[in-house]
This record gives C-alpha cells, sequence and structure tokens, in this order.
C-alpha cells in the first residue's frame, strides 16, 4: 500500500511551498454557569440536563420547587423527544466533567405565582438531536443555541504502521474516498468520538454540504486506523451539527491534519499536517510538517 497511500518527497512537485503547522486543539465545550440547579435524566442511554441560574438549591424539597416552575418547557421537550423524562436533581452539579453535547439557553416563563421569571439551559447529546430532528417552532423560540467548533473527516485511509513510518515532510497522503463519486465526509462536533456525527458531500477541499434532506446519523461500523480531518472556519450552530439544515454548505479552514485513531490501549496520536492538493481523479494532503 506504500505506492497508492503514502507517497515521498521524490513523488511530488518539489515546488510547493512548506508551511509551519501546529497540533491542532479545539476549543472547550461551552460551559455552563457554576451558580446553578442542576437536574439530569436519562434519553436513549445518554443524559440530557436541565440547569436553572442562580443559587444552586439548598436541599431537595427547593429543588422540586424550582422544578415544578418549569412544567411549560419540561412538557415541551417531552414532545419533542417523544418520551417522558424523569428528572433528577444534581446535588452537587458544579463541578460536572464537559461531555459531548450541544447547549441551548433558555427563558423559563412565568408561572403566573408573581415570582420573578427563571433563566436557565439544557444539554442535549449530538446523537439525540440527530434522532428527533429539529424542535417545533414553539420550542424552538424559546432555545439560544451555542456554536461549537467541528471537525470534518474527509477520508479515512488504511495506513498501518511501516507506511506512517515513511512520513515526512514534502510527501503526500492519497485520500482514496476523493476518487470516487460522490466524495463523502462525516462532520462532528470536535469534542464527539471517532464515528460520529453526519454525512456530507465534499464540494471541494474548502467546502462540504449537508445533503439534500435531512436523514438520521449513524455511527460509522469499524474503527478506522486513521483519519484526515479539516476543521470548519468557525464554530457551527447546532442546526449543522445535528444535520438540520439539509442543502446548507460548510466552509472548512485551509489546513488538514492526519491522525491515528485511538486503540484499545492507547489514545489517538496527531501524526502530520499540511493542506489539500489536487491528485490525479482525486486529492491528496501535502505532509508540511510532522
Amino acid at each position: 500500500m506504500v505506492e497508492t497511500m503514502v507517497k515521498t518527497p521524490m513523488q511530488i512537485d518539489t515546488d510547493f511551498a512548506q508551511q509551519a503547522d501546529t497540533q491542532p486543539v479545539p476549543p472547550p465545550a461551552t460551559a455552563v454557569p457554576q451558580a446553578l440547579t442542576r437536574f439530569d435524566a436519562v434519553c436513549r442511554g445518554d443524559v440530557v440536563s436541565l440547569w436553572i441560574d442562580g443559587t444552586p438549591a439548598a436541599h431537595a424539597a427547593e429543588a422540586a420547587l424550582l422544578l415544578d416552575r418549569c412544567d411549560a418547557l419540561l412538557d415541551a421537550l417531552d414532545a419533542w423527544l417523544h418520551m417522558a423524562l424523569d428528572w433528577r436533581w444534581v446535588a452537587t452539579a458544579a463541578g460536572t466533567d464537559a461531555r459531548a453535547c450541544a447547549h441551548a439557553r433558555c427563558a423559563i416563563e412565568s408561572d403566573g405565582s408573581g415570582l420573578r421569571a427563571l433563566t436557565g439551559g439544557i444539554e442535549l447529546p449530538w446523537a439525540a438531536l440527530r434522532a428527533v430532528g429539529a424542535p417545533p417552532d414553539a420550542l424552538a423560540r424559546q432555545l439560544r443555541w451555542s456554536a461549537a467548533p467541528a471537525v470534518l473527516v474527509v477520508s479515512q485511509p488504511a495506513i498501518d504502521e511501516p507506511e506512517l513510518r515513511l512520513l515526512e515532510r514534502g510527501g503526500a497522503v492519497v485520500l482514496p474516498e476523493s476518487m470516487r463519486a460522490p466524495w463523502r465526509g462525516r462532520l462532528r462536533a470536535a469534542d464527539e468520538p471517532v464515528g460520529a456525527g453526519v454525512e456530507v458531500d465534499l464540494l471541494s477541499a474548502d467546502s462540504a454540504r449537508l445533503p439534500a434532506s435531512a436523514v438520521g446519523a449513524s455511527r460509522a461500523e469499524e474503527q478506522p486506523a486513521c483519519e484526515v480531518r479539516m476543521a470548519s472556519v468557525g464554530p457551527l450552530p447546532p442546526e449543522q451539527l445535528a444535520g438540520w439544515a439539509a442543502g446548507s454548505v460548510v466552509e472548512l479552514a485551509p489546513r488538514a491534519s492526519l491522525w491515528r485513531c485511538a486503540g484499545p490501549t492507547e489514545p489517538e496520536r496527531f501524526l502530520a499536517g499540511g493542506r489539500l492538493l489536487p491528485w490525479g481523479d482525486g486529492w491528496a494532503m501535502l505532509v508540511e510538517s510532522i
């Protein structure tokens, strides 16, 4: 596979400029406020969270009163997710670990009791968003989603360890998927695991488009050995990361990176950085740094 996957400097045009590159580090996920009362519920094997801004509830009774004031929002969430969520107060909400979730702020309508309106937000796993589709208009107007850093996998080349040792500046990694029509990639939030995300059509080396009709996302069946990844020009709205914005275009940054995917006993590894260039009937990644 050496002759088709990894090319040495002598096999490519040596006039390409060499540029410095650093290992891409995705920005941290949007943090929820530290002063809050938090509730979790299980949804399709994952966890949905609701938080209410302000001084944390001192005990379960106070937390229950706050949850009662969210009835209208909770009913709308149940209808959207097609299930009745069983909310549980999380007494130690502050300092919980960040998860691969979409974040939305919301205003919780007053119940007419004369108490001030509450503000808060929800965290929903990306897989849950992709399974249910966009929320109804009435609920959508209540939610203000946070954009999230994104990764687009443009190829999963089957490069083994001996080939990886051939990587060097000025070489190239051929992207076999780019030589087949249509060229498809997988778009996911930067903190999601390998295999997650929605399929997109690669229009060129700098843009991708979601399919014309929204479809539910499926996980990749097999763990790939390597991935060639690109990042979006900026954070993306959940409408794109969840696959709701059918037909929309994602603009890509000009840099690409090659990663060795995590194995049973080792984490993923950044291998090389560079940029895409035309190669025969497809594309390859020019290696500009190791």
